[in-house]
């Protein structure tokens, strides 16, 4: 004789399956809605559909050469140019 307990085990993991199934169905239409139809963001609708009017805006940096933080900023950068005798290794592929 056989006693058989898996079937029941089996419909209620068989539901919750089904359930978990669905809620990812349900996220990925979702994710493609808010991917691929869902309207502009508020910050596309924001920015002026004109360039122009960004292009030609100038900065006055002049104010900033009296503060002596602004000096001691770019004297102490550390960046210096970029060395021109380290070219890095003939063939790159090359094993060491």
């Amino acid at each position: 004789m056989a006693i058989v307990i898996e079937e029941q085990q089996q419909k209620n993991s068989g539901l919750l399956t089904e359930v978990i199934f669905g809620i990812i169905i349900i996220a990925l239409i979702i994710a493609v809605y808010l991917v691929f139809f869902s309207p502009a963001p508020l910050v596309e609708k924001a920015l002026p559909p004109n360039i122009s009017e960004i292009q030609n805006v100038s900065l006055d940096i002049s104010p900033l050469n009296n503060y002596s933080v602004y000096e001691m900023i770019t004297a102490t950068s550390g960046i210096g140019a970029p060395n021109a005798t380290t070219t890095g290794r003939q063939n790159p592929f090359q094993p060491f």
